[in-house]
């Protein structure tokens, strides 16, 4: 397991987890631009293996 600082070219792989908790009908899904101005730079990292991201947080 890796843990990293968030890249922009890390979204798809966020973007499909946060896909996952849009179908159950426990969260939203804002457009990169939006979370990407509500969140630290500073503060964003990602959990993957294999160049696959498979959770993160902010």
């Amino acid at each position: 397991m890796e843990i990293r600082n968030l890249l922009p070219s890390d979204w798809g792989f966020v973007k499909s987890i946060y896909e996952k908790g849009i179908a159950t009908g426990n969260a939203t899904f804002p457009s990169w631009e939006e979370w990407d101005s509500s969140y630290l730079g500073s503060c964003r990292i990602v959990a993957g293996e294999n160049g696959n991201v498979s959770g993160g947080q902010h």
